[in-house]
């Protein structure tokens, strides 16, 4: 601290102004560099862009010379076909959901499903069931237990979209 102040002593009290000019223009020449080195880099990121842009206006103008020369012809990279909806599995349901069966009876055409799932599993549980071809929900009831909630649903299966 002490050379510091002897050395702005020298500066401001002592009137040399051969210091002020030198320390002055130290000061200006390590301004114009740093300066330098930012607009440096700024004017690279600005010819990189420009570059970008060139390439792309040629792009641009090959690919409307193509247009404008032969009839373009789009190839799908996939059949153009529905996915097909799942087959209904209580495993799978159970699954995905991260629900706990607490009883499942079957039957031909029919079936009743009880489940317990957190509440906010439940949204997600329907959005899964509806997906599911070859099956109708008949109804569904829906009650709160400690901890998550309890799910009963008549399925009905159909066997016509299978």
């Amino acid at each position: 601290m002490g050379v510091h102040l002897a050395y702005l002593e020298q500066l401001f009290i002592t009137r040399s102004y051969r210091y002020f000019a030198l320390t002055l223009t130290v000061f200006v020449l390590v301004l114009l560099f740093c300066g330098c080195l930012w607009s440096g880099n700024e004017r690279q990121e600005y010819h990189a862009i420009l570059q970008q842009h060139a390439q792309l206006r040629q792009q641009l103008a090959i690919m409307q010379e193509k247009d404008n020369s032969q009839p373009v012809t789009v190839v799908p990279k996939a059949p153009l076909v529905a996915p097909v909806a799942p087959i209904f599995s209580v495993v799978e349901i159970l699954r995905q959901s991260h629900g706990r069966l607490i009883h499942w009876q079957p039957d031909a055409l029919h079936a009743r499903l009880e489940l317990s799932l957190a509440w906010e599993n439940v949204p997600f549980f329907f959005e899964q069931i509806a997906n599911y071809r070859g099956l109708n929900l008949a109804s569904f009831h829906i009650t709160a237990v400690p901890d998550s909630m309890a799910v009963i649903l008549v399925l009905e299966f159909s066997y016509e979209n299978l």
